[in-house]
């Protein structure tokens, strides 16, 4: 996890994205949250960073609707940064998946984002 800039989280994720690590990103969503909420840190973006993950499987499509599902309720931006081949998932994982707003790079997302560079 990193903070290139106040106010902004990168929560990066590598290897295969399922309900374990899903889960393990969800934590660390939560701790983050929780900082932000009893004001030890700003929190105004959330990316997800999911280019060196290899796979997306059952229970990872699941975490990233829940996290944003949990920055939206809080009025955190909330983006994807990575690329994946949507392909090979199933049609449920493909829409969880498509409801997501997806950025090819996390420098992309930021700027996208905030503004900053």
């Amino acid at each position: 996890m990193t903070h290139p800039h106040d106010g902004t989280t990168v929560i990066r994720t590598r290897g295969h994205l399922d309900s374990a690590s899903g889960g393990r990103l969800l934590r660390l969503l939560d701790a983050e949250i929780e900082m932000a909420r009893t004001g030890h840190r700003r929190l105004d973006i959330v990316v997800i960073d999911v280019s060196a993950s290899d796979t997306i499987s059952r229970g990872g499509p699941e975490a990233l609707g829940h996290a944003l599902h949990a920055c939206s309720r809080r009025r955190i931006g909330f983006a994807v940064a990575g690329t994946f081949d949507l392909r090979f998932l199933s049609p449920a994982a493909q829409r969880r998946l498509a409801a997501l707003t997806w950025y090819p790079t996390v420098e992309v997302a930021i700027t996208s984002v905030t503004g900053r560079r």
